[in-house]
């Protein structure tokens, strides 16, 4: 097909990488080019037990809907912290906590599948935790918009 004016786009794209098409007149020139996924970041050993034990946590859904109480319980599996919820499972699965800074974490969905290895990280569900005596005591959850959806405490 003619292409009057220059134009670049990309027609595939994928997690490692995309497809650069350069079109003009009736010459299209195309450029594959690809990323290394980054890998699945973990806290160093003496960090991790900070972070385990049981938060009592009440969750306020952003629908309007009535408050609720969700106990998290996170371990140590084998170098990567896991997260669950009970009373209500708000998850659906065990999930990986991935560390973002200082007491932030995103959760991943280890259970969805992976690409390349990788697990898919929830952008939009963040645990910050609160440090105190060397261990958390307290948490935040935050939503997509950086409101406050939840908060508990360390009990165990």
């Amino acid at each position: 097909m003619h292409m009057e004016t220059l134009a670049w786009y990309l027609p595939v794209v994928t997690p490692d990488g995309a497809t650069l098409r350069m079109h003009w007149g009736t010459t299209a020139v195309s450029v594959q080019v690809s990323v290394d996924m980054p890998r699945v970041v973990t806290l160093p050993d003496d960090e991790r037990p900070r972070y385990v034990g049981t938060y009592a946590s009440k969750i306020t859904p952003m629908n309007g809907g009535a408050p609720y109480d969700v106990d998290f319980v996170i371990r140590d599996d084998d170098g990567t912290l896991k997260i669950k919820s009970l009373k209500r499972n708000i998850f659906g699965a065990e999930l990986a906590m991935v560390p973002v800074v200082d007491g932030r974490f995103h959760v991943a969905y280890t259970e969805v599948g992976t690409f390349k290895g990788r697990y898919f990280t929830e952008p939009g569900m963040i645990f910050a935790f609160q440090v105190a005596d060397g261990h958390a005591q307290t948490l935040e959850m935050y939503g997509y918009d950086q409101t406050v959806v939840g908060r508990g405490s360390l009990v165990k």
